[in-house]
């Protein structure tokens, strides 16, 4: 066993959007992974805030592109001495901003396979050569760096530190969806078409998506075609991806309009229905935002049950994503949640969020909001896309607490003035692309040469309200 430097998992507060932000209750299961694969290797995992990371080799899990900020602002106000800090998670991708971070070391994609290494060369002060572990020091712009893969399913059942019980059930997709860096960042293995079973056995409480039963909505249509009645009596969630079929099929997410309405008009009654879905693609206008609506709309006038009921909504403004075919694609920044809320006309029958009812004021769209506002976007792009250079402001923004405490339209002002903002949503070419040092499971030519085919293709489309509807029932 290696024991001449502690090993601690760094408890800091990964979210600033729970009330309880604490790893034990939310209780990750990459970094419970990474835990448990050393422990039975030997060596003992123990716990540190930054304040108590003096000398240890500190693991700290970035599950999303906001835990940045949180983790930069313990680091660098505790200021660490003789510390290695091993980085990993799925907000991983672009860790050009966090070089200059003291002692950082970033093991990109799933670490199960690297971490025993990685870890006994920081108890010697030495580096592991993989192309998925970075060191601040050795850093090249002109390399190549990999997300790491992963060999299989992880095989063991974990005990999360709240002490539900993790067992991966399977990896990857077998979509892979333009705007997805899920799927273009991880290699299949085993994949279950319900990603409920896909992610675990659903008897763990996991970053609030524990009570879900999930399926991909191609899925989901052809069993209630057939008279199943998936997901009746659950909490069911699915995904259309984009508000228009031009835009779905450019971003291959393979849902036609009639699959929308008849998830509206075939949905059990007695089930929570919410589907997810993306807006802000390029080229995308209120017409494409407006097409998915209206054809939940026309599934649900189709409803034969007299019932109390609603299709729930739950937008997401599209971040391009390294690895994926839509990197370098430009996104639209706006305050989604107040844009939408006008646009898709919310309010009906009195309720805020209600976008539809039918005329004997039962059934329903109403809005789940997740999509957030403006600053929200442009935090994530600052993460995605800045470089080096930003990190003096990035850690200026992170320690502020007059920023974090500031009304929503303060803080995209301040973004604005601090940071490239119309750089970071504009287009890029893979010469100037902040990540281009960064693979998935396909090379970085491959994929950016199917982004730009498909958003030439966008581009030489009309928006919706022109387009005709398709009469696929595939």
């Amino acid at each position: 066993m290696l024991k001449n430097r502690d090993v601690c998992v760094l408890v800091y507060p990964d979210s600033r959007h729970l009330k309880n932000k604490s790893f034990n209750y939310r209780a990750w299961a990459g970094l419970s992974i990474i835990k448990d694969v050393l422990e039975r290797a030997g060596v003992q995992v123990g716990a540190c805030d930054a304040e108590g990371a003096s000398g240890k080799i500190v693991l700290a899990s970035v599950p999303s592109a906001p835990s940045w900020y949180s983790l930069v602002k313990e680091w660098v106000k505790a200021k660490p001495k003789n510390s290695t800090l091993i980085i990993g998670g799925s907000g991983v991708l672009n860790v050009r901003p966090f070089l200059p971070l003291q002692g950082s070391v970033f093991v990109l994609g799933r670490g199960e396979d690297l971490i025993s290494d990685v870890v006994a060369a920081a108890q010697v002060g030495g580096i592991v050569e993989s192309e998925s572990v970075i060191y601040s020091s050795l850093f090249d712009i002109d390399s190549i760096y990999r997300l790491h893969q992963g060999s299989q399913v992880y095989p063991h059942r974990v005990i999360l530190e709240n002490g539900r019980v993790w067992h991966e059930g399977a990896i990857g997709c077998s979509f892979r969806c333009y705007f997805c860096n899920y799927a273009w960042g991880r290699t299949a293995h085993q994949v279950d078409s319900s990603y409920g079973q896909q992610i675990s056995e659903r008897d763990a409480v996991v970053a609030g998506a524990s009570n879900l039963e999930e399926h991909n909505l191609s899925d989901l249509v052809r069993g209630w075609r057939s008279g199943r009645q998936l997901g009746a009596g659950r909490m069911l969630n699915s995904a259309i991806d984009g508000q228009s079929q031009r835009i779905r099929h450019a971003i291959k997410k393979p849902v036609t309009r009639q699959m929308v309405r008849d998830a509206a008009k075939l949905a059990p009654g007695n089930t929570r229905f919410s589907l997810m879905t993306v807006v802000g693609f390029p080229t995308e206008a209120e017409g494409d935002r407006m097409e998915a609506i209206d054809d939940l709309k026309s599934g649900l006038l189709e409803r034969s049950n007299n019932e109390r009921w609603a299709v729930e909504v739950s937008p997401n403004s599209f971040r391009p994503m390294p690895v994926t075919p839509s990197a370098l694609w430009p996104t639209q920044v706006r305050n989604w949640h107040a844009y939408l809320k006008k646009e898709w006309g919310a309010g009906q029958g009195g309720h805020q969020y209600r976008l539809f009812s039918t005329p004997d004021g039962n059934a329903g769209i109403k809005m789940m909001w997740s999509v957030g506002g403006e600053a929200h976007q442009l935090l994530d792009l600052i993460a995605l896309r800045c470089t080096e250079d930003d990190f003096d402001n990035l850690v200026k923004l992170s320690l502020s607490g007059k920023f974090w405490a500031a009304s929503a339209g303060k803080k995209a002002a301040t973004l604005h003035k601090y940071f490239d903002t119309n750089k970071l949503a504009g287009e890029f070419t893979p010469e100037n692309y902040p990540a281009r040092y960064l693979e998935g499971n396909t090379p970085n030519r491959e994929v950016w040469a199917l982004g730009a085919a498909a958003l030439s293709d966008l581009r030489r489309q009309k928006p919706c309200g022109v387009v005709p509807q398709d009469q696929n029932h595939a």
